[in-house]
């Protein structure tokens, strides 16, 4: 629909580009633009992996046969790399208990972002879930909304970032998003033939194995367990303390006895 950015919390802009009934601004000029900008390596965002995804996806479409930049917007599939993420930095930060842009702006910085519902006054409230911002007239009141999130995004990253820029997690945090991006964009790898072959040797060797248990059982029972479920709590539990008599080690909060993994665990040192 647009973009708002910034270089100066003191100021802001914001680009229409798909407004109903506005004069938009031509889209792959637009990009020609912030595709340079954006490759410096400079750019602060707050969710950088949903600007990222987004903006991949206008960079590809605007700029894959582009004379200049498109070979390096096909190479990286139209992704850029960012500097920072305000919403990683207030997590790692971790002095607030939300990381949402709005309600940081207000916490850090005492100031009160206009919600997008004040936008849409005369929408019933039933309606609030199907809010499109394309359909808003370019009043100030809406291109101010859309110029606050960059420009308060920028001065949240000057309070927050010379606290965490040299932390592990927040280095690890940033190197994951374009790879999360990624994956939500096209999936992962996955050998299907591998699964199925690794599903088929797991068949075979729970088989095997459950064979070999109900031949112990007998031989320490007496009898044959061919019917027993092995993943019954209630079923294991009445052939280890009702059949082969076993001492219990742990109750259950209802007073039966337990067969967590920590009981079994203790039962398998007094019987094999």
């Amino acid at each position: 629909v647009g973009i708002s950015f910034s270089n100066d919390p003191k100021w802001a802009r914001y680009v229409p580009l798909a407004h109903e009934g506005a004069a938009n601004l031509d889209p792959f000029l637009t990009a020609e633009i912030f595709w340079p900008l954006l490759n410096t390596g400079l750019a602060v965002a707050h969710n950088g992996k949903f600007e990222l995804r987004f903006l991949s996806k206008f960079f590809m479409t605007h700029l894959a046969n582009h004379a200049e930049y498109g070979e390096a917007v096909r190479a990286s599939k139209g992704y850029f790399p960012l500097l920072s993420d305000t919403m990683i930095e207030a997590y790692v930060d971790a002095s607030e208990k939300r990381s949402g842009l709005k309600f940081l702006t207000k916490e850090v910085l005492g100031h009160d972002q206009a919600e997008i519902t004040s936008l849409f006054e005369k929408t019933p409230k039933t309606r609030m879930g199907a809010l499109r911002f394309n359909t808003l007239e370019l009043t100030e009141e809406v291109i101010a909304y859309a110029c606050e999130d960059a420009a308060w995004c920028l001065a949240l990253h000057q309070v927050y970032y010379p606290k965490v820029k040299d932390k592990f997690i927040y280095k690890v945090d940033m190197k994951i998003i374009p790879i999360l991006a990624r994956m939500e964009d096209v999936g992962i790898l996955y050998d299907w033939h591998a699964m199925r072959s690794a599903r088929q040797e797991l068949t075979i060797f729970i088989e095997k194995l459950e064979t070999e248990m109900r031949e112990d059982i007998a031989k320490a029972t007496g009898e044959e367990i061919i019917s027993m479920n092995f993943g019954s709590p209630l079923q294991v539990g009445e052939l280890l303390y009702t059949k082969l008599q076993l001492p219990a080690i742990l109750k259950t909060d209802k007073g039966a006895n337990s067969t967590s993994e920590k009981a079994l665990t203790g039962l398998a040192k007094k019987h094999p």
